[in-house]
Formats: structure tokens, sequence, C-alpha cells
């Protein structure tokens, strides 16, 4: 906690240093006619996190560590001997991220937004911030555009999407998985996360998976696809396009029954079925449980999954590696709570021949 206050600390105080330089002191006007600080003699920046929403538990926790930071860089002084003040605005989408940089800017006068989760709200926010010349600090949107024709107001302090997930490939099947002997990695199955996909983004998905079979491939690794929680990958058989595509014996499906069961109550269709699709290509399986409509955080045995179902027809495809998720959820009993999903587990793979 100590070094990722110092870290956000640090990064603020350059934003307000700067921002404060470039602004001219505490009376130079911007284009929109604000001033650098506020009526009170504070100097007023804007923080635009999803607060609400599916984001909200990443949006809040980034709220409460700047909330820190601003604590920290105040009780030293300030910037400059002025106080920062936080104005604070909930993005849960990208037009309500669009909404309320237009109202931090226009109504309370901030030169700089610190924000702000989703490569699709940095945009929205980044299209209100560069016509009014206020500078807009990008922590976490990682999408390769963000910074596309930027006039020089915005800045990112993370590093782009296309970047990080070559160079995580790269460690993870070259040195980690190399090195200890792993050789099946599970994929994530998204092409994005924080904001809406489209046809670029599955296509720089296809490119970018390719180049990481192909590494994978070099260490004898093996990746497998989770199927997840969008609707991009939520079934086996979603995940098998990208597997014939990709047409390689080093990539496979690593199939989340959680959530399976969970796209299968939506669509109406059968997970064994679903399974089935991928005859040949599930590398193991995942043992979650769910409940519609929820992907974490459910006690095995206390929502819907079908595990002896499930398990049994992993085993017939060929499966014999299959591993529990579970949450922490700060239960005290949380010792017992893993005994209990191992052993009840356990005792249907026992039952497999």
């Amino acid at each position: 906690m100590s070094k990722t206050r110092k870290v956000l600390a640090l990064a603020l105080a350059l934003v307000m240093s700067c921002t404060m330089a470039a602004c001219g002191g505490d009376s130079e006007m911007t284009d929109g006619g604000s001033t650098s600080t506020s009526a009170d003699g504070t100097y007023k920046i804007g923080m635009i996190y999803p607060m609400s929403g599916g984001n909200a538990l990443f949006g809040n926790a980034m709220v409460s560590a700047t909330e820190i930071a601003v604590d920290m860089i105040n009780e030293a002084g300030g910037v400059n001997g002025t106080q920062i003040q936080l104005v604070v605005g909930d993005g849960a989408t990208s037009s309500e991220a669009s909404t309320e940089a237009t109202r931090m800017i226009d109504s309370e006068g901030v030169n700089v937004i610190i924000g702000s989760m989703s490569s699709g709200n940095a945009n929205a926010i980044r299209s209100v911030t560069e016509r009014s010349n206020v500078i807009l600090w990008e922590t976490s949107a990682v999408a390769d555009n963000v910074l596309d024709g930027n006039s020089g107001l915005t800045f990112r302090i993370c590093d782009q999407g296309s970047y990080r997930g070559y160079n995580a490939v790269k460690f993870l099947c070259e040195e980690l998985a190399d090195d200890l002997g792993i050789r099946v990695i599970q994929l994530a199955g998204y092409d994005v996360y924080y904001e809406e996909g489209s046809e670029q983004t599955r296509k720089d998905f296809a490119d970018n998976l390719k180049k990481a079979v192909e590494m994978a491939a070099v260490h004898g690794v093996v990746l497998g696809f989770e199927t997840m929680e969008t609707e991009f990958m939520n079934t086996v058989a979603k995940s098998m396009k990208y597997v014939d595509l990709i047409d390689n014996p080093y990539l496979g499906v690593y199939p989340d029954v959680g959530n399976l069961t969970n796209a299968a109550k939506t669509y109406g269709t059968s997970v064994l079925d679903d399974l089935e699709t991928g005859r040949g290509h599930l590398v193991a399986m995942h043992l979650k449980e769910t409940v519609p409509g929820k992907f974490r955080e459910i006690p095995f045995l206390t929502g819907h999954v079908d595990f002896p179902a499930v398990i049994r027809k992993g085993w017939q495809l060929g499966v014999r590696r299959f591993v529990t998720e579970m949450w922490d959820t700060g239960k005290p009993e949380w010792k017992e709570d893993i005994c209990f999903a191992h052993d009840k587990m356990s005792e249907i793979l026992d039952t497999m021949e």
C-alpha cells in the first residue's frame, strides 16, 4: 500500500506541477475562461472512473487510491503551496464519462482530468478535453488508439494493449513457463474488457493470438481459452472458431463450466452439447460455481452447475486436468471452504473410469 500511495502521490504532484506551469500559475486563464484555482484558493482537478455498473469494483478502488494520494499531497503543503480539491464523477459508460467531463470543465473550472478505467471512456473524455484545452491524465486505458491525433494534452501512464499483451505472453512462454516446466497456460477469452468490442478489436485479437501461439509452440506450451462471461467467448463453440482459425496443436480450449452454465441458461442450450463441440481440443476443465447472471463469489454446490454431468462429459472427451476456481470474500472460514470444494469435486472425480 505504501508503494502504491507514493507512486500515486508522485504522479499527481507531477500532473499538478505541469498543469499549473502550463496555465501560468494561479491567475492565467484557459481558452474556456476558467481560472486555475477556485474561489477558495484550491486547485481543482477532475477524476472520472466507473463508480457504478459492471466496472464499479475497479473504478471505486481507483477513486479511493487517488483520494489517498491527494490527502498525502495536501498534508505535505499541496502543490506550490496550493491545496488540491478533487471533483469526482461517475463514468459508468462512455456517454456518462463525456457528460461528466463537460460538467467538470464548464461548471467546475477544472484544468486537468484524471481517469478513466476503459479505452472507450478515455476516448469519450478526450473528445471533450481536447477541444477545451484541458489535460487528460490517463491511468488505465490501454487501447492503441487512445493517443491517436494527440495534440499534446493527453498523457497516458500505462502501456498500450498490444505491447502489454505481446510482452506478457512472451514472458509467460519464454521465461516463466519454460523455466518452471509449465505446459498449459489459460487465456481469458476477451478481445476487450472495459469497453464494447468491434470488428477492429476482434481482428487485433486474432492477429495477436497467432503471434502468441507461435511463441508458445516454440517452447512446447499449450494455450487454452477460458470461456468467459461476455458475448465474445462465453461458449466452447465460440472458442473453437478461433482454434480452427489458428489451426495449431498448441491452441485449445480450457472451458469454465460455471460460465458455460450461465451461457446455456441464457441461450436455452445444453452445456454438454457445447462441450462436445470442443472434442479433441479440450486441454483442461475449469470448475467454478455460478448462478444465473452472476459469475463470481458463489460457494460450491450453492449454484446451478451440474458438476457430476460436466465432469463426466469432460472425462469422456479426454480431459484429465480439473482445476477449481474460488473467490476470497473475506470469510474467516476460508480454509474450510477450500477443503469443502476439494473434497466434493474429488468425490465426483473418484467415480470416473
